[in-house]
């Protein structure tokens, strides 16, 4: 994603305890977000058959506490 497009799609408060932990997603973009990605990427995402709004194709940056970890290609 390009600098001046990053938008936050999803966001979750988690309590995590000592150790390994797995954290599930979806890959939805939560309502909140949904007007500003449209707006940045200039494009209108329809929400699928469950009224979600999922990932559209493409690269997305995961990060934990504000620090990139790693990128998911959406295909």
């Amino acid at each position: 994603m390009a600098p001046d497009k990053n938008v936050v799609l999803f966001e979750a408060e988690v309590e995590l305890a000592k150790g390994l932990q797995q954290i599930s997603y979806d890959l939805i973009i939560q309502e909140k977000a949904l007007k500003k990605y449209s707006r940045k990427h200039k494009t209108e995402v329809k929400p699928a058959d469950d009224g979600r709004v999922y990932l559209p194709k493409g690269n997305y940056q995961l990060l934990w506490n504000d620090e990139h970890q790693t990128t998911l290609k959406v295909e």
